[in-house]
């Protein structure tokens, strides 16, 4: 168990936890890092420090039964752990509420483990099953997993979980979107719906996800940093026709675009995605760069 104060500033740490990360006291703890949570990898799927949001708002505000899942990096090893978080009160401000952390099967990952999970962060993938009414968007080296209860229509769920996260889809947008990209026959359609008249507004995905715009615009950050990373393997894959390879990662581009409400990008991703034409899937994926282009020029 860790403690945080009111400030969310940490306090102390339970000794079977200090031992089961291979530290003989707080002291040893402290020489590596003055908060906790500077141990926490940021890694897809998983609670990290978020740049604009703090990781324990995150928790407590998630509505959701879902586990909170963390990776731990000490004394040259990688942990996992799931967190659970009470809220508690303390002695010097018994007004404000303060924080015990809950570290939930703490174990060390294994090697095979560990060298897959690094796999998997360096190349910030994102899996979407699209039989699934829940998608994942992965925020950096994390991502959020936003699942919509099945008894309750419009209430959206907010959890951290690896590689099984980031942010759904309202499945009536959704299908709104897929029946306006059928009906469109080229990219050429396409450009000439959005290249003049569509801005890309984030506080759309922020009042529909209910999560903060701040946080918003740091997942469009890191969506842009994946689709540079993606792009020379899609272009390889379409020059090379390995079409399956093509599918497999603009379905991962076009999730996260659909997630985050950028119409323009998932439409263009989509018909690259769709289409067995490579002189159509190079159209929309120039077109789709050219509007990855643009969201870097709106956010300088």
């Amino acid at each position: 168990m860790i403690i945080y104060n009111h400030k969310k500033e940490f306090l102390g740490i339970e000794e079977k936890d200090l031992q089961a990360l291979g530290f003989n006291d707080l002291q040893s703890l402290q020489k590596e890092v003055s908060d906790f949570a500077d141990l926490f990898v940021k890694t897809p799927g998983h609670v990290y420090n978020f740049q604009h949001v703090h990781w324990i708002d995150f928790i407590t505000c998630a509505e959701s039964n879902e586990e909170q899942k963390v990776i731990i990096s000490a004394n040259n090893k990688n942990y996992k752990a799931t967190i659970q978080i009470t809220i508690t009160y303390l002695v010097d401000n018994p007004t404000s509420k303060a924080y015990l952390i809950h570290l939930i099967h703490l174990c060390e990952i294994m090697p095979k483990e560990s060298e897959s999970l690094s796999e998997d962060t360096v190349e910030k993938e994102v899996l979407v099953d699209p039989t699934d009414e829940s998608l994942e968007f992965q925020e950096g080296n994390t991502s959020l997993h936003i699942d919509k209860s099945e008894t309750e229509e419009n209430s959206i769920n907010v959890t951290v979980d690896t590689y099984e996260t980031p942010l759904e889809i309202d499945l009536e947008d959704e299908l709104e979107l897929k029946d306006k990209i059928e009906q469109t026959p080229s990219v050429k359609t396409a450009q000439k719906r959005f290249k003049n008249d569509y801005i890309y507004d984030p506080t759309v995905a922020s009042e529909e996800l209910g999560l903060p715009l701040e946080l918003i615009e740091e997942f469009i950050q890191d969506f842009i940093e994946q689709a540079k990373e993606f792009k020379e393997k899609l272009y390889v894959a379409l020059n090379e026709g390995e079409l399956n390879n093509l599918k497999i990662l603009s379905h991962k581009l076009k999730g996260v675009a659909a997630n985050l409400r950028i119409e323009d990008a998932l439409e263009t991703i989509t018909l690259a995605n769709s289409s067995s034409d490579l002189h159509v899937i190079r159209e929309n994926l120039d077109a789709f760069y050219s509007i990855i282009a643009k969201l870097v020029d709106e956010r300088l």
